[in-house]
Parts: structure tokens; C-alpha cells; sequence
């Protein structure tokens, strides 16, 4: 894919030249040998035409009708380049899943609000940034308590590409709604990616609160059991 484009003006050999260069981001699907075929590029070579020698009086009607030249179709190649894709190297044992990503990144997790009550909902925000295949990070995976429901919304990416390749951040948001009271602690998001700068698998942890929930509005209170059996046999029973 392109990714910047530019030309500028240089003068070789004392003459003034137009250079362009056009930057392409390349990501390997596959490990192994590659090759990047040659890029072709047609264009016409304007060369002065062979003829009577020019006088003074042809220079006066200087005018593309009175030139004397010829257009030369030529094609102009760029060699072929190889390319060594190394393949990834095992996942450490113990460590949690890899995401996929390739790159360099930073984590960052957020509960909007961490104490309400029953039936309530609150937002929690999980923000993966850097410098990689951003577009590919999948949704983390979260094994959330019972008596919690969740609704996960579309994420979010704001990625740019440039000369270096891929950069931004992406955003996944999910609804949690507490269907019961007490206390619900979250478990800490984790993101395993390979680090380019290190060479190495890099696991990324984010903590998150524990939701506090009260009971509902309304809500009945729990029944609690008081007191000895009687002698009937009966248990009084107090609210």
C-alpha cells in the first residue's frame, strides 16, 4: 500500500533533476524467501531529430512547429529485490495467548464508574496503542464474574499510515450491567504481541476495580432467620 508520496528538485551532474519517490508498506503474510518483482515504469525520451544544422533564423521562430525532434518510447526497470521473511518463534510456556500483533504498543484499561447499584450499567474501556498491524487486534478476552452481564460494542480505530507504516490506536468499549449486589471484582486485561524493539513475546496487564454494587431502588430486603425452635416445633421467623 502507498504510503507517502513526494517529489523534490536535486541537480546531478550540474544539471537540474525532477526526483520522485513513492514509499509502499509491505507486510509479510508468510514466512520464507520473497521476491519484489521489478517496477516498470514507460515513458518517451524527446530527442533531437537528425538533420540540416540550425541557423539563427530557425533560434528566431523558436516554436515547438519549427523543432526539429522525435519522441523515443522507452521502459525503464528497478532490479528485483529479495526479501527474508523470518517466521515468529514459539510462544513461552505459561504465557497467555498471542493477540497476533506485531509491533509496538502500550495498554490501557478504565472502568467508567465503579460503584452503583443492581440494574445500573457502567462502560469499560480498553485501549490498545502503537506502532504496528493495529487493524488486526482482535477483542480481548475477559473471563468476567457471575451475576454480571455484558454488551460489547463496535470498536473504534483511529490509524494513520506513513513511510514507517502503521500507527494509531483502537478502542473496544463493553457495557457491564450487574444483575446482582456485593462486590464483583474484574479481571486484569492482558495482551501478549511480539516486540519488534526486543525481539521478543511482550505480555501487556491492565488492572481494573472491583465493582461495588448496592441493591436496586426497591429492592426487597433479605430474609434472615432469628431465634430457637418453640416447642411446637416452630421456628419464629424475623425480617
Amino acid at each position: 500500500e502507498v504510503a507517502q508520496r513526494g517529489s523534490r528538485h536535486e541537480p546531478i551532474n550540474g544539471r537540474e533533476h525532477v526526483i520522485t519517490q513513492i514509499h509502499y508498506v509491505l507486510v509479510p503474510l508468510a514466512p520464507g524467501d520473497q521476491t519484489i518483482e521489478p517496477a516498470a515504469l514507460q515513458l518517451g525520451i524527446v530527442r533531437p531529430a537528425k538533420g540540416r544544422r540550425r541557423s539563427a533564423f530557425d533560434d528566431f521562430f523558436n516554436d515547438p512547429m519549427f523543432n526539429r525532434s522525435r519522441a523515443e518510447t522507452k521502459v525503464l526497470q528497478s532490479p528485483t529485490v529479495p526479501v527474508r521473511v523470518k517466521a515468529l518463534p514459539p510462544l513461552p510456556p505459561g504465557a497467555p495467548a498471542f493477540s497476533g500483533l506485531v509491533g509496538t504498543f502500550d495498554l490501557a484499561a478504565a472502568v467508567e464508574n465503579s460503584q452503583l447499584k443492581a440494574g445500573d450499567s457502567t462502560t469499560l474501556t480498553i485501549t490498545i496503542q502503537g506502532r504496528g498491524n493495529l487493524m488486526d487486534a482482535p477483542a480481548p478476552t475477559l473471563q468476567l464474574p457471575e451475576g454480571l452481564k455484558h454488551y460489547t460494542d463496535t470498536p473504534q480505530e483511529d490509524i494513520q499510515l506513513d513511510a514507517q507504516g502503521y500507527s494509531g490506536r483502537k478502542v473496544f468499549r463493553t457495557a457491564l450491567v450487574p444483575l446482582r449486589d456485593g462486590d464483583l471484582p474484574l479481571p486484569p486485561v492482558q495482551w501478549t504481541y511480539f516486540d519488534v524493539a526486543q525481539g521478543d513475546y511482550r505480555t501487556l496487564r491492565a488492572v481494573l476495580p472491583t465493582l461495588r454494587v448496592a441493591p436496586a431502588e426497591g429492592q426487597a430486603a433479605p430474609v434472615t432467620i432469628a431465634g430457637e425452635p418453640s416447642g411446637d416445633g416452630q421456628r419464629p421467623v424475623a425480617v
